[in-house]
């Protein structure tokens, strides 16, 4: 619901009538969920909002305060939250559950819950559109509440990165933020179910996206070719290939595009000084530093040491001199 480059929104609770009104009007509309103030004085209360690519992170602090999706302006998203501090009541179809400190729930607005916080409570949350989750191959609805066993290290180290980015507060640089979303959204799955969760319906769209997640974090990887990408996607070489082909590409030829390009990035980074044209030929997937200063100056029109020196024609980034060959 925010922009990419929205800066961060944050209304605290004012104790007045007009404060109290004003509140509940602003963070409805940014949250999409009906904010009521219970009985009790609801002082100490705010939200902030702000985003993470595509995604919107939400920092809320609530005494005497519930609040319910509104279908219509959340048909679209999921959250995944988390209580920092305090407690959470929910109510969904299957009756009342409380959600102490350290909890970790999925939520689908078109399930229908309501939160109650009726003691001073922190929780952070994330809320994606859900069709992120069909292209990664997940689904996308949930019947009711999904609870991941906190006892498990997978859902203690994803509520701890809610917990690092919560504590970033909205202040890092957009290109970060859009960074953090993509990462979360990629461990979806686990918060989400167990690997049950993957669609293995054998669209070749998701597919293709899968893919492509899947080399982004493997570039590294001298051996990264068809069958080791088909094993760890579970699907036959020929898919992958039609997947790369309905997208007009071929596989191979998108590693080595995806290669090239992250070694312009890494020309254009500051510590660049102290590392050499091979360590990036390395870091990027190529065993041989020739091939791979021929195969740079073929993409860019120019030389690794020269892109180093005076930039990278295609790349945005500012280049820093003094890499070494």
């Amino acid at each position: 619901m925010f922009e990419t480059n929205s800066e961060p929104l944050e209304l605290a609770l004012s104790d007045s009538s007009d404060g109290r009104h004003e509140w509940r009007k602003v963070n409805s509309d940014a949250a999409g969920m009906n904010f009521e103030f219970e009985g009790g004085c609801s002082v100490g209360t705010s939200a902030k909002f702000w985003a993470l690519g595509t995604l919107d992170f939400i920092a809320l602090r609530a005494v005497n305060l519930s609040l319910a999706p509104i279908p219509a302006a959340l048909e679209d998203y999921m959250f995944v939250k988390l209580v920092k501090s305090g407690a959470m009541l929910v109510e969904s179809k299957r009756g009342v559950k409380r959600f102490a400190a350290g909890s970790l729930l999925v939520t689908d607005p078109i399930a229908r819950y309501k939160q109650r916080f009726d003691r001073r409570t922190e929780l952070v949350a994330l809320r994606f559109p859900r069709q992120l989750l069909v292209e990664r191959g997940f689904r996308a609805s949930l019947p009711d509440l999904c609870v991941p066993n906190m006892e498990t290290p997978d859902a203690r180290a994803i509520g701890d990165l809610l917990l690092a980015i919560a504590s970033q507060n909205g202040t890092t640089s957009r290109a970060l933020r859009e960074r953090q979303g993509a990462h979360v959204l990629d461990l979806m799955g686990v918060v989400a179910g167990d690997p049950s969760t993957v669609s293995r319906a054998g669209r070749s769209d998701v597919t293709f996206s899968r893919a492509k997640s899947y080399i982004a974090q493997h570039l590294h990887d001298v051996d990264l070719d068809v069958k080791r990408i088909a094993t760890a996607l579970g699907v036959s070489n020929a898919h992958l290939h039609r997947a790369f082909n309905a997208a007009d590409t071929s596989l191979m030829r998108h590693v080595w595009s995806c290669r090239l390009e992250r070694a312009a990035e890494l020309l254009a980074r500051r510590y660049i000084a102290t590392v050499t044209i091979r360590e990036i030929a390395y870091r990027c997937g190529f065993q041989n530093a020739a091939h791979f200063s021929r195969a740079f100056k073929e993409r860019f029109g120019i030389s690794p040491r020269e892109a180093a020196s005076y930039g990278v024609p295609d790349t945005q980034c500012p280049i820093e001199s003094g890499v070494k060959e």
